[in-house]
């Protein structure tokens, strides 16, 4: 799993893994149960695992619940996994089980996926975990669990334009910033066009949290604002617009004043005050008139 969307599964799995082995291993949130994350180093096979915990029932029954994501099946991703479970099996001796979470559905097998095999002479292992396809959960299993944590996960879930929505206005209303942004993130391998998605959540967010948070920093910085601002309410597009072309006036103030220094040397107070007045089209005009100007008065006429 890429680094990026690794870093959003562990914040489910580190903040609320009681969410996590509700959401994708079917454990009641209500179930009497202790649930302790383990190192994700098993020794001494010294394999690093996704996320595993011990999970401990009231009558003393004690397994391992192990969960390794990645976003697109592959096959050679599943036999580590399988290894993996035997490394856990062999350090800590106690039942497990496995769950194999894939979280887009490009090019997962269409007939399905047997149990990994090995045979070794002496040796042989048969490891057949679950297969957990996260874009078949119903997105009402993440609204109906009230658990915030789970919320931004709902755009790989099955779940229509309006339950997405839903758990994106919980995120906003709670102040996660956090939270906002992973749901942005998460959503890149649902909608291939970042900038649709920019539009549907930037429509329903509160804008001054939305402005505030890495998503849209990332959006301006990739050139994107434009698009957002279309799916906003038509005074932050306004600002949004002449922020952009403020910056761009800026820009060329700048550069203007740059090549005015290297020309002519030193500039005045009033000329360095006349530039910061001028507008973008003005700007451009004394660009053109630089190139064959005798003097600032001709440049700036």
């Amino acid at each position: 799993m890429t680094q990026r969307y690794d870093k959003a599964f562990k914040l489910l799995a580190g903040n609320d893994p009681r969410a996590l082995l509700a959401l994708l291993a079917g454990l009641p949130l209500d179930a009497e149960v202790e649930v302790r994350p383990l190192d994700r180093e098993v020794v001494p096979q010294n394999r690093l695992v996704d996320h595993v915990f011990e999970v401990a029932e009231p009558e003393g029954y004690q397994y391992l619940a192990y969960f390794e994501v990645t976003t697109r099946f592959r096959r050679e991703i599943y036999e580590q996994a399988a290894w993996q479970v035997n490394a856990l099996v062999t350090a800590y001796r106690l039942p497990i089980r496995s769950y194999f979470v894939v979280l887009a559905a490009d090019w997962f097998p269409l007939g399905g996926v047997e149990a990994y095999l090995a045979d070794l002479g002496a040796f042989q292992m048969r490891v057949q975990p679950e297969l957990v396809r996260i874009w078949e959960i119903p997105g009402e299993t993440v609204l109906s669990m009230g658990r915030p944590s789970l919320y931004p996960w709902i755009t790989l879930l099955e779940a229509s334009e309006e339950q997405q929505l839903e758990a994106v206005r919980r995120v906003v209303e709670s102040g996660d910033r956090e939270g906002v942004v992973m749901v942005g993130l998460l959503s890149q391998l649902r909608y291939r066009d970042g900038r649709r998605f920019l539009r549907r959540y930037a429509d329903m967010t509160v804008h001054e949290l939305f402005e505030e948070t890495e998503l849209y920093q990332w959006a301006l910085q990739k050139g994107m604002a434009q698009g957002v601002a279309q799916g906003v309410a038509q005074g932050v597009a306004q600002g949004v617009a002449q922020g952009v072309a403020q910056g761009v006036t800026q820009g060329k103030q700048s550069l203007l004043l740059r090549q005015l220094q290297a020309r002519f040397g030193t500039l005045p107070p009033e000329i360095e005050e006349k530039l910061h007045a001028a507008d973008k089209d003005t700007l451009e005009r004394w660009g053109v008139q630089l190139l064959t100007a005798n003097s600032l008065d001709e440049t700036l006429a």
